[in-house]
């Protein structure tokens, strides 16, 4: 299968996330999903992703990764789903979103949702580089074939 437009990653993407959660009532442990919907993020939106993420001061070299990851995704996230305190009308609404994944413990959730993004993005860019590079045979001139273009006068 080639690339094609048509069947690239766009519009809104879904992000599955397992996390673990503890029922005090019932002293159970239990794995939940959750889903992050997110528009595709621009160029602009990825680019400032990149230099968001990355402090320098003198020589030294700071991630910020969390911080740059918070302003992802506030550009990027539609709306959520599988978090029983947030209704439908919540789940979508950005001021809400904000609000509710604020706190220390929701933004690991934030963190992990741009994470998958970026790594979703790089394994569908790194896919596209390999079938636009040229394979061994192809570069080294081994196995040469001439088109031949028919001139019509």
């Amino acid at each position: 299968m080639g690339y094609t437009k048509e069947k690239a990653i766009a519009g809104e993407i879904e992000i599955p996330m397992a996390f673990t959660v503890r029922d005090l009532d019932r002293g159970t442990t239990e794995e939940v999903t959750v889903v992050h919907y997110v528009q595709f993020p621009s160029k602009k939106i990825r680019e400032q992703h990149d230099q968001e993420s990355v402090k320098v001061k003198g020589r030294k070299i700071k991630t910020q990764l969390t911080s740059a990851n918070w302003n992802m995704w506030l550009r990027v996230i539609n709306r959520v789903d599988g978090y029983d305190d947030l209704n439908e009308t919540e789940s979508a609404d950005k001021a809400k979103l904000q609000e509710y994944f604020g706190g220390d413990v929701e933004r690991i959730h934030v963190d992990e949702c741009i994470n998958r993004l970026n790594e979703m993005i790089s394994a569908d860019d790194a896919e596209v580089e390999k079938k636009l590079e040229p394979s061994s045979e192809e570069s080294s001139g081994a196995r040469q074939t001439k088109t031949r273009i028919p001139v019509t006068k």
